[in-house]
C-alpha cells in the first residue's frame, strides 16, 4: 500500500499516503451526503488509525499477491476481523438511507472540511468533546 512498512518497498520515492488521502476523500463524502453511506465516520477513523499501526496484515505490502507470498494472512491478523469482533452496529451509520442516487458532491472551499477527527486527534489544543463528527441539524432525528 506504499506506506512505507514492507521490507521490500523501495525508498521513498516509492512512498505514498494514496490510501489515507482516499479515506479523507470518503470522509469529504460523508460530510456532503450523511444518509448515504451505510457506515459511520468511525469507521473510517478506525481504519485510518491502523493504516501504519503495524497491527494488521491488511494494509501490508502492495497488493493481495504480495501479501500471500509473505503469508501475511498466516502471520498476522486482518483488520475486518476487529471490525467484526467490535461489533459491525458500532460502525453503522444510523442516518443511512438507501438510494439509488448519483452523489453530486461539491468540490468547493466552501464544502470541503479538514478532517480534524483523524489529523487533529493527538492535539491537546482541541476539546476531546468536539472530536465526533456531528451530523447536520436536518439529518438529527
Amino acid at each position: 500500500m506504499r506506506s512505507g512498512l514492507s521490507p521490500k518497498e523501495i525508498g521513498d520515492d516509492q512512498k505514498a499516503p494514496i490510501f489515507l488521502q482516499w479515506l479523507d476523500t470518503v470522509q469529504q463524502l460523508i460530510y456532503q451526503f450523511p444518509s448515504a453511506f451505510e457506515f459511520n465516520m468511525d469507521f473510517l477513523l478506525f481504519i485510518a488509525s491502523h493504516i501504519l499501526s503495524c497491527l494488521y496484515g491488511t494494509f501490508l505490502y502492495n497488493s493481495e499477491f504480495e501479501r500471500e507470498e509473505n503469508n501475511t494472512k498466516t502471520n498476522t491478523r486482518s483488520i475486518w476481523t476487529d471490525v467484526y469482533l467490535n461489533g459491525v452496529n458500532k460502525y453503522l451509520n444510523p442516518y443511512y438511507v438507501e438510494s439509488s442516487h448519483v452523489l453530486r458532491p461539491s468540490y468547493g472551499l466552501n464544502k470541503m472540511r479538514f478532517w480534524e477527527e483523524y489529523f487533529l486527534k493527538w492535539s491537546d489544543n482541541i476539546n476531546s468533546n468536539n472530536r465526533h463528527y456531528k451530523f447536520p441539524e436536518k439529518y438529527r432525528k
